[in-house]
C-alpha cells in the first residue's frame, strides 16, 4: 500500500511556493526593466546610468551601465558631506579672528596693525564683519595708526575648480571665488526693471560700495526676442547689454565678485567710514601675526552648514567645507588636493570600493569629476548600515517635492515624502542620487546619471522623475 507522508507533502509545497515566488519576483523585475527601457528608448540613444539597490537584501532591482563613468555635477556633494562629517564632526565651526599687536589706545588713536584671519567660513556676512570691526569702536578708537592685514592664506591662492566654469559663467554667483575670504558668498545683488520702449532699463544697485554696473541694456518691445546679457569686465564691474522685453517683471541678478582682494578692501573701507574710524595706513593682504585677540566670530556648526550644501546645493559652502576637511586631514592649508586625499583615505579605511571614482573638487563644478552609479550606491549602502551617519545625512537631504532643489519635481505619488535625494546639474548633465525609505516596505538606494543629453535641462529632470516614479511603484 502506497503511503504519502505529510512531511514529504510539506516539503514539495514549500519548494513549489519558493519557485512560484521566484518566478513572480523575476517577472516583476523584468516588467520594471521593460518599463524603464521603454522610457529611455523614447529619448533616443541616451547616455544614462542607473542603479536601484534593495538596502535590506542588497539585491539589485535594476541596473543600466552601473560601472560606466559619468560626470556627477552636484551629486558629488554627497561625498563631501560624508567626508566632512567624518573628519570635522557635526559640531565643527569655522572661526574668523580679529587681532592686533596691542590694545594701547591714547586719545582715540590705536597705534597698531589690525589683522583679520579668515578661515574659509562660507556663511560669513557683511554684518558679521561689521560686528568684528565694532569691537574696535568699543575701545573708543577713532583712528588706526597702522595697516589692516587681511589673511586669506588658509586656502592658498585663488584656487578654482579644475575643469570648472568658463568665462561665460563668471557673472553668476555659483562661480564666485572659493577662497578663505568670504563675505555674503562673495556675491552682490542688483535688480533690473523695464522702462519705456528703447530706453535704458532701470538698475537698482544696492551694493555700490563693492559692485559697479555699466548699464547699456534697453527695454524691448512686448514679445520681442532679444538677448538679455551681462559680462564681467574686471574690478568687480559688470556690463549689462541687449534688451529686456517690455512685459518682464523685475529681475534679480546675483553677481559673482571675482576680485576677492578688492571686495574685502571695499567692504572694510565702507564699514570704517560708517563707524567714523579713520585709517592711517593701508588694507593689504598678508599673514596675521597679532598676539592680542580683539574678536572671534564662529560660524554655526557643520551640521547646519551642510544644509545649504545638500538642500540648496551651494557651491561655495561645499568647496570650502571640502578644503577644510582636507586641512584637518593634512594638518596644513586647505586645498582641493588635500580634500581629495582625505576622501580617498576615508573610502579606503571604510572599505568602500572607489576604483570608479575620480574627484578633483567637492562642489561638483568640475567636468573632470567622474563616478559610476555603482560607486554612488555602494557609498549610500555603506552609510545606511551606519545608523548614526545615516540619520544625520537623511536629516540633511531634501525631501522630494517638499524642499530644496527637489521641491518642484514632477513625481506624482503619495510616497514621495519617503524620498531623500541630491540633485546635480551642469551643461548636458543631470544626476540624482539618494534614498527611498518607505515604512514597512523594501528600502532602496538609487543613482540616476544622465550625461551628454542635448535636450533642455527640464527634460532630463522629467526623465529622472519618471524613472524614480517606477522605483516607488515597484513591489
Amino acid at each position: 500500500m502506497f503511503v504519502v507522508k505529510w512531511g514529504n507533502i510539506m516539503r514539495i509545497l514549500f519548494i513549489l511556493l519558493a519557485y512560484l515566488s521566484f518566478c513572480l519576483s523575476a517577472s516583476a523585475d523584468q516588467s520594471l526593466a521593460n518599463k524603464i527601457e521603454a522610457i529611455i528608448a523614447e529619448e533616443g540613444d541616451l547616455n544614462v546610468g542607473i542603479v536601484f539597490q534593495n538596502l535590506d537584501s542588497n539585491e539589485i532591482l535594476y541596473e543600466r551601465h552601473p560601472n560606466r563613468l559619468f560626470v556627477p555635477a552636484s551629486t558629488i556633494k554627497l561625498f563631501t558631506a560624508y567626508g566632512a562629517l567624518h573628519y570635522l564632526g557635526a559640531d565643527y565651526k569655522f572661526k574668523t579672528i580679529l587681532s592686533s599687536d596691542n590694545k594701547n589706545v591714547k586719545e582715540g588713536v590705536l597705534s597698531s596693525n589690525l589683522y583679520i584671519k579668515f578661515n574659509g567660513d562660507p556663511s560669513l556676512t557683511k554684518s558679521n564683519l561689521e560686528e568684528m570691526l565694532e569691537s574696535i569702536k568699543q575701545l573708543d578708537v577713532k583712528q588706526i595708526n597702522g595697516d589692516i592685514i587681511v589673511d586669506g592664506s588658509f586656502f592658498p591662492g585663488h584656487e578654482g575648480s579644475p575643469g570648472g566654469f568658463g568665462w561665460y559663467d563668471q557673472v553668476f554667483c555659483y562661480s564666485a571665488p572659493k577662497t578663505a575670504i568670504v563675505i555674503n558668498s562673495n556675491c552682490a545683488e542688483s535688480f533690473v526693471g523695464v522702462t519705456s520702449t528703447n530706453a535704458l532699463v532701470k538698475v537698482k544697485n544696492e551694493n555700490k560700495d563693492i559692485l559697479t554696473i555699466s548699464n547699456k541694456m534697453l527695454t524691448g518691445k512686448k514679445g520681442e526676442n532679444c538677448p538679455f546679457e551681462s559680462q564681467y569686465i574686471g574690478n568687480n564691474q559688470y556690463e549689462l547689454y541687449g534688451c529686456m522685453p517690455k512685459e518682464w517683471e523685475p529681475v534679480r541678478l546675483n553677481f559673482a565678485l571675482q576680485d576677492n582682494e578688492k571686495m574685502i578692501r571695499d567692504y572694510i573701507v565702507s564699514i570704517l567710514q560708517k563707524k567714523q574710524i579713520k585709517l592711517d595706513g593701508k588694507i593689504i593682504p598678508g599673514i596675521a601675526s597679532g598676539k592680542t585677540i580683539l574678536y572671534e566670530h564662529q560660524s554655526e556648526n557643520l551640521k547646519e552648514l551642510l544644509k545649504p550644501i545638500l538642500k540648496d546645493s551651494s557651491n561655495i559652502y561645499a568647496a570650502n567645507v571640502f578644503k577644510a576637511m582636507g586641512a584637518k586631514y593634512k594638518n596644513s592649508e586647505g586645498t582641493n588636493a588635500a580634500g581629495v586625499a582625505a576622501l580617498n583615505n576615508l573610502l579606503d579605511r571604510e572599505k568602500i570600493d572607489h576604483k570608479e571614482l575620480e574627484i578633483y573638487e567637492g562642489a561638483g563644478e568640475s567636468g573632470y569629476n567622474l563616478v559610476s552609479p555603482a560607486t554612488f550606491v555602494s557609498m549610500l549602502d555603506h552609510i545606511y548600515d551606519d545608523k548614526i551617519m545615516h540619520d544625520q545625512l537623511c536629516e540633511l537631504l531634501p525631501v522630494l517635492k517638499v524642499e530644496g532643489t527637489v521641491k518642484n519635481r514632477t513625481v506624482n505619488h503619495d510616497d514621495c515624502k519617503y524620498v531623500f535625494a541630491k540633485t546635480g546639474s551642469l551643461k548636458h548633465t543631470s544626476t540624482l542620487a539618494g534614498y527611498y525609505l518607505p515604512p514597512n516596505k523594501p528600502k532602496y538606494a538609487f543613482a540616476i546619471m544622465i550625461n551628454n543629453h542635448l535636450a533642455q535641462r527640464n527634460a532630463s529632470k522629467k526623465l529622472e522623475d519618471k524613472l524614480l516614479e517606477l522605483l516607488i511603484e515597484s513591489k
